[in-house]
């Protein structure tokens, strides 16, 4: 493979982060206060605009807004404000609200506000809303109990209910004119408005009617934005910030300044093609193409020599363990079998392929360029302000796209990226023989389900819908003093998922 330019792109990662080299200092950590050092800029507070992707977004919100569910390290849902039972037919589910909740003003949460607040999201046109599409009544039966009435079985509800979709808010707050700025808080926290500077860093004190604290063992959380990958370094080094994302180059230095680094492996990264039909780029409805295209690439050699052994390869969207993955497969690096391919479809001469640059995976550029040009494609970024990015996406203004992709629950998968209304579906494709395969698996029992959804995954990598290229890691650097437990199905990670360290052993 080509790595005339990767060796280079990477020898330069490598002298930029030497650079910071040299003695630390890290301020005495008070375990009552976890610091982190975030990657994005805060999105609104106001329930409506909630997002549940990227994961960055969440961890803004998640302090103050408590969830009817949710979700363990291992993936597992379970009851959080609520515990649940759904009917035979899987399409009712009743909420049952635990005792003791309240908002943080002190008034307590009812059905009939639970109910006022999910109405208002699912109807309010947000990022999310379309997670409840598939509602057709919330009702409250009692105090305490909630019934959502489903036109179909949704196999991802419950997964939904423990992000966005189930965060509850105060109905009584809505129509303040500073929503979007002061929460109407039901979580574990509040905002320290006075502590607070949008845009630089965000402040989060004990909510003192919060009924479960221990699953939030700091006193405070403090969100400092740290955009730029050096300043995050830095950050840490200084003592500013107790943990932060670090890239693949920076991990040897960072453990022999005597950091910790945690790896939270849940996405993927690679190409979604989206114009399978061939609307925008006629070559892209050729499997065979498509087949080209995931043989172009030396996967192995990506994460031995791009990404420094931090990741695994592979030719799938779906995480070794997902019900959907096709197990022992993969696409090997073949470039002869792709030239063929490329001739069999009357693409020997290759064709133009123009996608946008995103920020958070543009190291994969010329990796993408290089590779596909052994195939004859011509690949070419055109820089996009990131807020616009996923705007052009889904207007169809292109045909493929780099990404970054958490691996979450399969049904969840299948609703962001394969259905046909799904948001990374902006094309609309479907085919008789997927839709069949997606029926199945939404009308199965809990028992057939793994094996339903293993078909759908097995369909998506024969037809190559996709080239994923590694599974990447989050690589989190932090002090001795946090706790930092991965989760599966998050790529930015929960900020439950910190805690203090136990205390060493005594000699």
């Amino acid at each position: 493979m080509p790595f005339k330019k990767t060796i280079g792109f990477v020898a330069i990662c490598a002298a930029a982060v030497a650079t910071l080299a040299g003695c630390r200092t890290i301020a005495d950590s008070d375990p009552n206060v976890l610091t982190l050092g975030v990657t994005a800029e805060a999105g609104s507070f106001d329930p409506v605009g909630l997002k549940s992707s990227p994961g960055t977004a969440v961890q803004f919100w998640a302090p103050v807004y408590d969830t009817l569910l949710r979700r363990e390290p291992g993936g597992e849902v379970q009851p959080n404000m609520a515990d649940w039972s759904y009917d035979a037919d899987r399409t009712a589910l009743t909420l049952n609200l635990r005792d003791g909740l309240r908002f943080a003003d002190g008034s307590p949460i009812t059905a009939d506000q639970v109910v006022a607040s999910m109405d208002r999201f699912r109807n309010g046109g947000g990022p999310d809303a379309g997670n409840l599409a598939g509602i057709t009544a919330i009702t409250a039966t009692t105090d305490k109990t909630v019934i959502l009435d489903l036109s179909e079985p949704d196999p991802s509800l419950l997964y939904k209910l423990t992000s966005t979709s189930g965060a509850i808010a105060n109905p009584a707050e809505f129509d303040k004119s500073n929503v979007a700025l002061d929460p109407a808080e039901s979580g574990a926290y509040v905002l320290d408005n006075g502590r607070t500077t949008p845009g630089v860093e965000y402040t989060y004190v004990r909510n003192p009617y919060y009924w479960n604290p221990g699953a939030w063992p700091f006193e405070e959380i403090s969100l400092k934005i740290l955009l730029d990958p050096t300043a995050r370094i830095n950050a840490l080094r200084s003592g500013q910030v107790d943990a932060t994302l670090i890239d693949a180059q920076s991990v040897a230095e960072m453990k022999t300044l005597g950091f910790q680094v945690t790896t939270q492996s849940s996405a993927w990264e690679g190409m979604i093609l989206f114009d399978r039909n061939g609307e925008l780029t006629p070559a892209l409805a050729d499997r065979r193409v498509r087949q080209a295209m995931n043989l172009a690439f030396d996967r192995e050699a990506i994460a031995r020599y791009l990404m420094l052994g931090t990741v695994e390869p592979n030719s799938q969207m779906f995480r070794d363990g997902s019900s959907a993955y096709y197990d022992g497969h993969s696409y090997p690096y073949d470039l002869e079998r792709a030239r063929q391919l490329m001739a069999e479809a009357g693409y020997e001469d290759g064709f133009d392929l123009v996608m946008p640059s995103v920020s958070v995976v543009s190291y994969l550029e010329p990796i993408i360029i290089d590779s596909l040009s052994e195939i004859g494609i011509r690949a070419r970024f055109e820089a996009v302000p990131a807020d616009q990015v996923n705007s052009l996406l889904f207007s169809r203004k292109y045909s493929a796209t780099e990404t970054r992709y958490s691996q979450d629950a399969a049904w969840l998968d299948f609703s962001r990226h394969i259905l046909p209304d799904a948001p990374f579906n902006p094309f609309h494709i479907e085919t008789p023989e997927l839709d069949a395969l997606l029926k199945t698996a939404q009308y199965a029992t809990p028992e057939e389900r793994t094996a339903a959804e293993k078909a759908v995954g097995q369909y998506l990598f024969d037809n190559a819908w996709y080239v994923p290229l590694f599974n990447s890691s989050q690589l989190i650097g932090h002090i001795d003093g946090i706790q930092v437990t991965p989760q599966l199905g998050v790529n930015i990670l929960p900020l439950q998922n910190y805690a203090p360290a136990a205390p060493a052993p005594a000699d």
